[in-house]
């Protein structure tokens, strides 16, 4: 997989209607985020058209491991999205 130039993405495929954050996320847990130089901030912020549930909720990552046809397929999908251990 080749690294991604989150600015550059951001600025070429989404609309620029809003101020544009100056970090780019690059994990989260519960109500921390991490940017890519390990500087931790609160997510407050939820995004479009969406409710912020937190990241890696427990519940949600159990609901997700039950709707895949393969139990153990949806843990391992899960754990490579949201960087956790299966």
């Amino acid at each position: 997989m080749t690294a991604i130039d989150w600015k550059a993405f951001e600025h070429q495929y989404y609309m620029q209607c809003t101020r544009q954050q100056s970090i780019v996320l690059a994990r989260g847990e519960g109500i921390r985020v991490w940017d890519e130089t390990g500087k931790s901030y609160l997510d407050f912020t939820a995004g479009w058209a969406v409710n912020n549930l937190g990241h890696v909720h427990p519940v949600l990552l159990e609901a997700r491991r039950n709707q895949t046809v393969a139990p153990e397929l949806g843990a391992a999908v899960t754990a490579l999205a949201c960087h956790t251990t299966a």
